[in-house]
């Protein structure tokens, strides 16, 4: 059994340990742990025992592979990860899921949670909760040796030198989506390993031929899993399955039992459905959507509007650019990643793949690689064409280099030297292409945050932290850390800020103010449950000091007040990251009335996981007994830069939520703020307080604008009403 053991063992252990875990989230937190590693050592054993036995890895692998991956990743670890994704939402659904926490009373939407498949993240908590926070990003260190093992192994068939093939595997690993990674808490290295040895599976071998369908099972499994890890690669499972089907059908094959046929199609259809079941029937069953909130135009959850969710900051332009996108993405590195930067390895395995086909290769695995690579990218075009997302189209496609190198340099190397040059020339290329990927990964890594050689004096000390960075309370001045056990729930209305709301109290429910969930009745109504379930009780949220604008203009937005703000620096498990962090002690607004003796009760958290989402999926209804103004502008009026809309919106005990349309078009006020409206109070008996009842609404005009509009406004309420009030005409005037 020893001699079965490979490189990445331990981390797909871990791997069917989250996945196993979600499958017990309904489960008691211990229970579920101690069956989980049951079933995960189970599982792993099975593994090893189908497994042939192969000789272990070289010392030329441990030495010119995973040392260099090992020393970049430690080179992160002096300064803690601090990425906007990461403080946004990967720590949340790590501490969350792992715990089983999947839906807590009080809660209301925190951050993507759980629409996003926490199964990394849980993974990443693990980790973290073992080893610490700045070691516990060695699973994607791991990972890229787990690879980099995977593509040895592969290239050993083409390349005599073991010192070669090592040096080619680190080659192959080392593209600056993976290195940006590597040392942080990102998830997007994760489902690499499995959709590289499906890939590999998948084509012929050098050996005699085997039945294609012996390994259809493990296949489906690793891209279930692979798919499980990170939705987007959907693309690159179904290139793979493309190129397998390719195979079974084209190239002669032994005679099959059709019954045994039949079989490893359905054990493959089972394998690939049950890493992806615990989460995608959580998702149908209480949205109505597998795939919740994305492509809603299509699912039509009640729970969300009905538009597909797209980042149109990234990927191309138009149709045909997305044809071409992975070869001219290099052009356009500012839609290519946040970073803005490429060295054009995308580029290079697309053209060299393409290159491939063309010239006929005699290694028969890579026109097989190669359609994987051209269609998985193109697909991956058209789904986002965001860098993070096509990390295996670089991969593969630095895969189909390298052994379109080693086949030229084998066939060149009985040629002359013009032969040999012209050989030789794509390797230096590629080789200046790595100088590139050096020089832009050494400036930070995904998370912007420093390598050890920033201030070296001050790394050492940091370095000095690793393992006992576990507890952010600790942390905490003592004010705050006194203050944190009377915290009854979350607001989450600022970014980056739920991972550290997560880190110090994980179980506290949290109300999350993100804006598309309000647009439905549906989610007002669960809403006003969040709000009973916490009435009465502490609520605090968090920002940093350079957005405590943005954050006081949201909780404005959605009707909480803020009763204390305070400051505190906070070291994020170091003394070099600190953190400007304003705690605001807020009032959040009264649930909508229910009429007396039928006051809901609040749900056990088993119950809101179970409960099903409404069968209706009607949208507002038009109530003109919805009460309001609109103050000013007055009919006419001529307005310039900024465009202020002024009145009152309330129907007893509750303020209405207020929208600015210009000409039928809904406009984002730059603030809005709500105000005290007495005179009303005064005016129109059985409104109850009308301290908050006014608004405000700034909306910044630009030279677009200028022009007669019609202004109006709609005011909505908890209960799914909404009542589109008569505007006026306005005059928009040029110039500031």
């Amino acid at each position: 059994m020893r001699g079965r053991l490979e490189a990445g063992d331990l981390l797909a252990f871990l791997y069917a340990l989250v996945l196993v875990r979600q499958a017990f989230w309904l489960v008691p937190e211990t229970i579920a742990l101690v069956a989980s590693i049951g079933v995960a050592a189970l599982l792993g054993f099975l593994r090893l025992r189908a497994r042939r036995s192969r000789p272990p890895l070289p010392a030329a692998f441990w030495l010119g592979t995973a040392a260099p991956l090992g020393l970049f990743w430690a080179l992160h670890l002096a300064y803690p990860d601090v990425g906007f994704d990461n403080l946004n939402y990967h720590i949340l659904h790590g501490e969350r899921a792992l715990r089983g926490l999947l839906a807590i009373p009080g809660d209301f939407y925190p951050h993507y949670f759980p629409s996003l498949n926490p199964a990394p993240d849980m993974l990443s908590a693990l980790l973290r909760a073992i080893l610490g926070y700045r070691l516990g990003t060695i699973g994607s260190c791991l990972v890229a040796v787990w690879t980099g093992a995977i593509l040895f192994r592969a290239l050993e068939r083409a390349i005599d030198s073991r010192v070669v093939c090592a040096l080619a595997a680190l080659w192959i690993v080392c593209s600056e989506g993976i290195l940006w990674e590597v040392g942080n808490y990102m998830v997007d290295l994760y489902g690499l390993p499995l959709l590289l040895e499906a890939a590999l599976l998948v084509l012929p071998g050098e050996e005699e031929p085997r039945d294609s369908l012996e390994e259809l099972p493990l296949i489906g499994l690793l891209l279930g899993s692979a798919v499980a890890f990170k939705l987007t690669n959907l693309v690159f499972a179904a290139a793979i399955g493309v190129v397998f089907l390719g195979r079974l059908f084209v190239v002669p094959s032994p005679r099959r039992d059709p019954r045994r046929a039949a079989l490893s199609w359905v054990l493959a259809a089972v394998a690939f459905l049950l890493p992806l079941a615990p989460h995608t029937l959580l998702l149908w069953w209480t949205t109505g959507s597998p795939v919740f909130p994305h492509y809603n135009a299509l699912f039509r959850s009640a729970l969300f509007p009905p538009f597909n969710i797209r980042d149109g900051r990234f990927g191309p332009t138009s149709r045909l650019q997305t044809v071409v996108w992975p070869v001219v993405s290099v052009l356009h590195p500012e839609r290519l990643s946040e970073l803005g930067i490429t060295s054009g390895r995308l580029a290079l395995g697309f053209l060299g793949s393409v290159a491939a086909l063309l010239i006929r290769p005699r290694d028969r695995r890579l026109p097989g690689l190669a359609i994987i690579v051209i269609l998985g990218s193109i697909l991956w075009s058209f789904g986002s064409g965001n860098h993070r997302y096509g990390l295996f189209a670089e991969l593969a496609g630095g895969l189909v280099l390298v052994l379109l190198a080693a086949r030229g340099i084998a066939a060149a190397s009985g040629g002359g030297r013009a032969l040999r040059l012209l050989v030789w020339f794509p390797v230096a290329l590629l080789g200046a292409q790595s100088v590139l990927v050096l020089r832009d990964v050494a400036r930070s890594d995904w998370s912007g945050r420093p390598t050890a050689f920033y201030e070296p004096r001050t790394a050492w000390k940091e370095f000095r932290r690793l393992g006992s960075d576990r507890d952010l309370k600790r942390e905490l001045p003592a004010e705050l850390r006194n203050a944190l056990p009377s915290f009854a729930g979350w607001v989450d209305a600022a970014p980056k800020t739920n991972g550290l709301m997560a880190l110090l109290a994980p179980r506290l429910p949290t109300i999350g103010l993100s804006a598309p969930y309000f647009e439905t009745p549906a989610n007002l109504a669960r809403f006003d449950e969040a709000l009973r379930a916490l009435k009465g009780r502490t609520l605090v949220g968090l920002t940093y000091e350079e957005d405590l604008e943005l954050t006081r203009k949201e909780l404005t937005r959605n009707g909480f007040l803020i009763r204390r703000e305070s400051r505190y620096e906070v070291p994020f498990f170091s003394n070099f990251t600190r953190l400007d962090i304003v705690v605001l002690e807020l009032e959040a607004p009264p649930p909508l009335p229910v009429p007396p003796g039928r006051e809901p009760r609040v749900l056990s958290a088993r119950e809101l996981v179970l409960r099903r989402p409404p069968a209706s999926t009607s949208g507002w209804r038009e109530d003109p007994s919805l009460l309001g103004s609109i103050d000013g502008p007055v009919e006419g009026a001529e307005v310039r830069g900024t465009l202020l809309v002024s009145g009152w919106a309330r129907v007893p005990e509750q303020d209405l939520t207020v929208q600015v349309l210009l000409d039928g078009v809904e406009r984002m006020p730059a603030e809005l703020r709500r105000t005290s409206r007495l005179d009303v109070e005064a005016a129109v008996p059985g409104l109850g307080s009308c301290a908050t009842a006014g608004y405000e609404a700034r909306v910044v005009l630009g030279p677009e604008d200028a022009g007669a509009h019609y202004l109006a406004v709609v005011f909505r309420s908890r209960d799914g009403s909404e009542r589109h009030y008569p505007g006026r005409r306005i005059m928009v005037l040029a110039g500031p």
